[in-house]
């Protein structure tokens, strides 16, 4: 039988994490529809020996970079080796829920999409983290949030294909999305491309109970993608992202990728909160307080940016229904 997913792990550093996960995929009825690949990132412990030593069964392939290349170019590759109809992506250190991928399989069997994003859960406190009601198509306008968590977005392999050398070239222009957030860059990229892509509502994976390891993923400067710095050049990479892809996607995508544009700057605040509560959650309280005094000090100009904000906000959710 042709296997029509294949599963797609990146990893660094992290043998006891790939291992444990491999291990649960073995010993399941996975793979008998499934294929894995996982891609080592140049690790500089016994991660890649250790994981040729096992000598998995079925198809599992183990591939590995001489350097470390990066996470995005490091999914690049991943993808490239992809020789299935679809992939899934997924971090070394979360879980599959053996019921869920069966039943994805057999959604992507019968609707054929090109992008999808599943219900990802918490395992520890039993909460989704992406929860989805029901089968759907993705709105251009929800693409971000379905693709921000990367584990357990699937793609039409040829699809994603047709888009990278547009990554390589974000890439190699240093841009700061493509770099951090790699997936969500391609999903925008398909999106814009195809009228393809749902929601899909059953749980395939999550979060371990025992918690995942935590992330430390900096860019080139050692920043966190969390922190306020980080925080900044995410707003700045991805309006440049934006601006791209007005000049690039057909005429009639043009006014969807502008409204999207707008909606970005407009969410720059809230991104600002989060980097002040990552990095000095002692000043939260400081900055939100100097937000009111400006809005007292001067009313009129702070109630005609909320008026802006708001009529803003409602034409860009009545144009992108």
């Amino acid at each position: 039988m042709n296997k029509l997913l294949t599963i797609c792990i990146p990893t660094f550093n992290r043998a006891e994490r790939v291992e444990q996960l491999l291990n649960e995929i073995v010993f399941s009825q996975l793979m008998n529809i499934v294929k894995v690949i996982v891609s080592d990132d140049g690790s500089s412990d016994d991660t890649y020996a250790s994981l040729i030593a096992k000598k998995y069964r079925g198809d599992i392939s183990v591939i590995r970079n001489k350097r470390n290349i990066g996470l995005a170019y490091n999914y690049i590759k991943l993808i490239e080796s992809c020789n299935t109809d679809y992939f899934m992506v997924m971090a070394d250190d979360d879980l599959l829920e053996e019921r869920g991928v069966v039943k994805l399989v057999a959604f992507l069997h019968q609707v054929k999409p090109d992008f999808v994003s599943t219900a990802w859960s918490d395992c520890s406190s039993g909460e989704p983290s992406r929860a989805i009601e029901y089968n759907s198509l993705i709105k251009i306008k929800d693409i971000r949030s379905a693709s921000n968590h990367s584990p357990g977005v699937v793609f039409k392999t040829l699809k994603a294909i047709e888009n990278l050398e547009v990554m390589k070239e974000r890439l190699e222009d240093d841009c700061y999305a493509a770099t951090i957030f790699p997936i969500v860059v391609l999903a925008l990229l398909v999106s814009f491309s195809s009228n393809n892509c749902w929601w899909y509502k059953e749980v395939v994976g999550g979060y371990r109970p025992s918690g995942a390891a935590s992330s430390n993923l900096t860019d080139k400067d050692g920043d966190s993608w969390a922190s306020l710095s980080g925080r900044w050049k995410e707003q700045k990479a991805f309006e440049n992202v934006y601006k791209y892809m007005v000049n690039t996607v057909d005429n009639h995508k043009k006014e969807e990728v502008k409204r999207l544009l707008m909606m970005h700057k407009l969410h720059f605040y809230y991104r600002l909160e989060e980097g002040i509560l990552f990095e000095r959650p002692d000043l939260l309280e400081y900055f939100l307080m100097v937000s009111a005094v400006r809005v007292i000090r001067n009313p009129i100009r702070s109630i005609k940016r909320i008026v802006y904000y708001i009529v803003e906000k409602f034409k860009f959710e009545y144009y992108m229904k």
